[in-house]
């Protein structure tokens, strides 16, 4: 029950606009498959395009890459976290059919998280 009503949240955090419950599984799944490949698609070009524009300072470069591998990192836990497994647990009998639609929503939200962190550094860097 928490999950159904913390995916209705996130769905209509998200912006969709179909009610998650008209849609079957399925579809819901692809839906948010799509949106996770949308964000990181924008996440890489932003990170990339940062890089390349100042690709002159290799002291910011260096530092970007690495604060973007402990970002990575920090996803990767953080989502082991929101969905635990004990040793020899199969994740679909945890938490069931919801599972893909769920670990999708949240690593979008995150994704998203990370484009805004980015754009607020190049706006920074552009106020300097």
């Amino acid at each position: 029950m928490v999950r159904g009503v913390m995916v209705v949240f996130l769905a209509v955090f998200l912006g969709w606009a179909v009610p998650v419950w008209a849609q079957p599984q399925g579809e819901l799944n692809a839906t948010a498959a799509a949106e996770l490949g949308a964000a990181d698609a924008v996440l890489n070009a932003l990170y990339q395009k940062i890089l390349a524009d100042r690709a002159e300072d290799p002291g910011f470069c260096a530092d970007l890459r690495e604060a973007q591998r402990a970002w990575l990192k920090f996803v990767d836990y953080h989502l082991k976290t929101v969905f635990p497994l004990k040793a020899g647990e199969n994740l679909r009998e945890v938490y069931g059919s919801m599972y893909s639609l769920d670990f999708a929503v949240m690593k979008t939200v995150l994704l998203n998280q990370r484009v805004e962190q980015l754009k607020a550094l190049v706006k920074l860097a552009e106020e300097r």
